[in-house]
């Protein structure tokens, strides 16, 4: 029997599909998250997930007990670890470099680069004064993020050098590359942000599928009605996509398992944002499933044990999207009242945001009921 181990913090979905697989699963993960898994299978607990030595020594003890085939990283900061130990372990699947390539911006972005793939000028910068000196080289106005993290977190857009020198500023910067470094990126005018989630066997992708966001993330930092809507088949913007993703996370070396990639449309076309070996968060696996049948935890666990068919899409009429919804839970009967509102669900276990998932007979309806349900969020935001 396969020993499968996966890494994980509250994404139940990896462990439940793990579990329907028949294999001998083990799952390793912070004391927080413990009780979410204990009465289903054996937990080991760690420290956090981002540590590598924590991490060895856990699958070190389950591969002693023939438990320890298969490593699954269900988190972004898994990943790494992930193909660290895969790679002094010897387990088959993501080895440390392409690992690496998936979850260090400025490594991600130096690969797109060898390979002919447009990307966004960038710097890797270790140092406050590396930060400034880069942005001064790139030209203001720049983006800069952790060169690790997931989600967009921590990322900003600075317009000057006065901007950068807000004692505000510095002391993120300082935070910053004390943690994880920061890459520094040419600011680039979106149009419209898009998300291609593929799944990827044997160094193919054989099933891909793109969506597009409301609104671009950068523009609405801050808001809690991030969201998207699944594109149909033949769309000259999902074929678009659909092509500079194909050739960017190959560029990135994943040979079998799942990547959600990032990709804008600007004033001179298609460029790759950034792209991660995970399935993607928020409402993407109900909207997935609901326009090509397709459970993408399912197909992660399937490409990363070489086992199962390969995916076979199922479009649907229609068309789902879906958005996040931070507001107080009494909300939620208005909301829950509209006619393309399919489900509700927390976006995590406990979380107070909520994940709606809506399903409409065309873009423009889609659109509607997306700017109904912010409107619901504005009135209450202003009002408190």
């Amino acid at each position: 029997m396969t020993g499968l181990v996966v890494l994980t913090s509250d994404r139940e979905a990896a462990v439940e599909c793990a579990l329907e697989t028949g294999a001998e699963v083990s799952v390793i993960t912070a004391p927080r998250y413990r009780h979410l898994y204990e009465h289903r299978c054996p937990v080991l607990e760690v420290p956090a997930l981002s540590q590598v030595d924590a991490v060895s020594d856990a699958v070190r003890a389950l591969a002693a007990k023939g438990r320890a085939d298969v490593l699954l990283a269900a988190t972004e900061k898994s990943i790494p670890v992930a193909g660290f130990v895969r790679s002094i372990i010897d387990i088959p699947g993501l080895g440390a470099s392409d690992a690496i390539a998936f979850t260090s911006k400025s490594a991600m972005k130096q690969r797109w680069k060898d390979a002919g793939i447009s990307t966004a000028e960038f710097r890797s910068c270790a140092t406050v004064v590396e930060i400034a000196r880069a942005a001064e080289e790139i030209g203001y106005p720049v983006v800069i993020k952790p060169t690790f993290g997931a989600g967009g977190y921590g990322t900003r857009c600075v317009s000057s050098r006065t901007e950068l020198d807000d004692p505000h500023s510095r002391a993120w910067l300082t935070e910053l590359t004390a943690k994880v470094g920061a890459t520094v990126e040419r600011y680039i005018p979106v149009t419209t942000e898009f998300h291609c989630d593929s799944v990827i066997r044997e160094g193919r992708v054989v099933f891909s599928a793109v969506s597009q966001y409301f609104d671009p993330l950068l523009a609405i930092e801050g808001r809690a009605t991030v969201g998207s809507f699944v594109l149909p088949i033949g769309d000259e913007r999902e074929r678009r996509v659909r092509e500079l993703n194909d050739r960017a996370v190959i560029a990135l070396g994943l040979r079998n398992g799942v990547t959600h990639c990032e990709c804008f449309d600007t004033p001179q076309g298609l460029v790759a944002g950034e792209a991660a070996c995970r399935p993607g968060g928020g409402g993407v696996k109900d909207t997935l499933f609901g326009a090509r049948g397709v459970d993408i935890w399912r197909e992660f666990l399937h490409a990363e044990m070489r086992t199962g068919p390969r995916p076979r899409a199922r479009p649907a009429a229609d068309l789902y999207g879906w958005m996040f919804f931070s507001a107080p839970q009494h909300l939620l009967a208005e909301v829950r009242a509209l006619s393309s509102v399919i489900a509700i669900r927390p976006d995590a276990p406990g979380s107070a945001t909520a994940v709606i998932v809506m399903r409409t007979a065309d873009e423009d309806s889609m659109r509607s009921v997306h700017a109904t349900i912010a409107g619901v969020h504005e009135r209450w935001s202003n009002d408190g």
